[in-house]
């Protein structure tokens, strides 16, 4: 997704990517 290069930080949902 839009998200995905932010994988490792807080994406823009407000939800940390920890998988």
């Amino acid at each position: 997704t839009h998200c995905s290069h932010k994988k490792l930080a807080t994406v823009p949902t407000g939800i940390p990517a920890s998988t």
